[in-house]
């Protein structure tokens, strides 16, 4: 039977509802994931040849019984927000431009896509964890910054597919280390699950930024039903 990954995600939010960061909710997914399906051996950082033959580690790597292995790519972007759970504080700052990240995360869809392809995993998952409401909201006024990445943009409903690049006149600063185009096989189309609420259940700073939200992607051989599926390359 294929993970769910949207029951893990349920029931690691009742424990876990914030995280220090990316390594943090790395490890406390893969844990619940053992957890709760003790026969799936579950592997952290996990080296594969891409198909450019550069060498990428997966964040998790799956295995059934079976022989069905499943590659999840993580990406956790936060927003300044200061929170206490139980007797555990939490000081998230401002994680980088979100020009990047929304590019990064596409890139991880390629990635996996290329390794679904090539039989090196059979399902590829895109986890995706904002507290960032930029991300998953679609603002009817484009800054001109928002026009340069406005074909990397991850808001909820948008459908990403084919070629991807940066907009006209995109400063090489704003490329630098990305300076290229993403292209995707599949077609898929992003959704956001309410994931916690820091504000409901603890004394939090920084209000706006208390609310988490996750997007889940799927990336398998099988393309017609775009709306569960990403790839890699």
């Amino acid at each position: 039977m294929e993970i769910n990954l949207d029951a893990v995600l349920l029931e690691l939010s009742k424990s876990r509802p914030i995280f220090h960061g990316e390594s943090d909710f790395q490890f406390s997914l893969a844990w619940k994931i053992k957890s709760m399906s003790p026969e799936i051996e579950v592997r952290l950082e996990v080296p594969f040849l891409g198909i450019d033959q550069r060498r990428i580690r997966l964040d998790i790597l799956c295995k059934d019984q079976n022989g069905t292995s499943y590659g999840i790519e993580l990406k956790y972007f936060t927003r300044k927000l200061v929170t206490q759970c139980g007797d555990e504080s939490f000081k998230l700052r401002d994680r980088g431009a979100i020009d990047h990240q929304c590019f990064d995360s596409i890139k991880d869809i390629q990635r996996l896509e290329g390794l679904v392809d090539s039989d090196k995993i059979s399902v590829g998952y895109t986890v995706w964890l904002t507290n960032d409401k930029s991300i998953w909201e679609r603002s009817w006024e484009r800054s001109k910054k928002s026009a340069f990445y406005e074909q990397f943009r991850l808001f909820e409903g948008r459908e990403i597919k084919g070629r991807m690049d940066w907009g006209e006149g995109t400063s090489l600063g704003t490329k630098k280390g990305r300076n290229y185009s993403l292209s995707l096989i599949g077609t898929y189309k992003i959704a956001w699950y309410d994931y916690s609420n820091m504000d409901k259940c603890f004394k939090s700073g920084y209000n706006g930024n208390d609310l988490f939200r996750y997007s889940l992607t799927r990336i398998s051989n099988n393309r017609k039903n775009g709306i569960f599926q990403f790839i890699d390359s």
